[in-house]
């Protein structure tokens, strides 16, 4: 029996990884990172603009977003909505107009 040493464990690794290769399993770096830049470019967000534009009148609901398209969406809407619009700032001053806070 041959005592169990780092380069039996080594040879032994070698010999795997080299039949998972000619098994079809394995794949060179240059080809392991081609495969990985082609997933990448499918799983890329793909962002529709006239879709957004229609979620952004409320001609669309955002449930038809993509992930990608509901995150724009989202970070407009919540600076969108950080502020008072026109018709908010109107009502308001009316509202103190015709109500003033007594004095103190």
């Amino acid at each position: 029996m041959r005592p169990v040493s780092k380069f039996n464990t080594t040879e032994r690794v070698l010999r795997e990884l080299l039949a998972l290769r000619k098994a079809g399993d394995f794949v060179s770096l240059e080809e392991g990172e081609e495969r990985t830049r082609r997933m990448i470019e499918r799983k890329k967000p793909e962002i529709d603009q006239a879709k957004l534009e229609r979620v952004k009148r409320a001609e669309l609901s955002p449930g038809t977003l993509n992930e990608a398209e509901e995150a724009l969406w989202l970070d407009w809407f919540t600076e969108r909505m950080s502020e008072p619009g026109p018709e908010e700032e109107a009502f308001f001053e009316e509202l103190r107009r015709s109500h003033p806070s007594p004095k103190a």
